[in-house]
């Protein structure tokens, strides 16, 4: 289990490979006593700071960018859209570009899942960027109670596989990345 508040993991709790529509309730954080859950239906969870920050997934991707730079990055610092498969350049207080960032959004608690899925396509263009430009890209992870991020390493060796969406036609090859290799963002 990962404390979505502070972000300590605890081992003797285990993430349920996935969660249920009710309040599952996991166990009280060992570090700052925060009630931990998995699950997808959150509006029947009480709510802390993280989840405010979160807002339920009604915070747009431009918003969740702004927030990364003004909390995660020096004073001047920005971001601008990209024309790649990753969402956004990030750049330094001085200009220079930094670093690639992808957002996602999930319905559902850090918790709720052993693993979170993406399209292994990210993967493969934060290997070109990273051959093209030298910089790293990251990928920024907004749950339903807390937000985010892991380097996406270029040399790095993912599990994918083919993924089904409801939403999407047939099953396209996605990562699935194990939520204890997400760092939480405390904010």
């Amino acid at each position: 289990m990962i404390c979505p508040y502070c972000g300590t993991r605890d081992d003797s709790v285990e993430v349920p490979q996935k969660a249920s529509h009710v309040d599952d309730h996991l166990a009280d954080c060992s570090a700052c006593g925060e009630p931990v859950y998995a699950t997808h239906d959150f509006d029947k969870v009480v709510r802390g700071s993280q989840a405010k920050a979160v807002s339920r997934g009604e915070t747009s991707e431009a918003e969740l960018a702004d927030r990364y730079v003004e909390r995660e990055l020096p004073s001047g610092a920005h971001h601008e859209q990209a024309t790649r498969d990753i969402d956004l350049k990030i750049f330094d207080e001085n200009g220079a570009l930094d670093h690639f960032l992808e957002i996602k959004t999930r319905n559902a608690t850090l918790n709720a899942y052993a693993e979170t899925v993406f399209r292994d396509l990210k993967v493969e263009e934060a290997r070109t960027l990273a051959e093209e430009y030298g910089v790293p890209s990251h990928i920024l992870i907004a749950f339903e109670d807390c937000v985010t991020i892991h380097h996406l390493d270029p040399d790095g060796e993912y599990d994918i596989g083919p993924f089904e969406r409801w939403d999407r036609d047939g099953p396209k090859p996605h990562v699935f990345l194990p939520v204890e290799q997400l760092r939480v963002l405390d904010w």
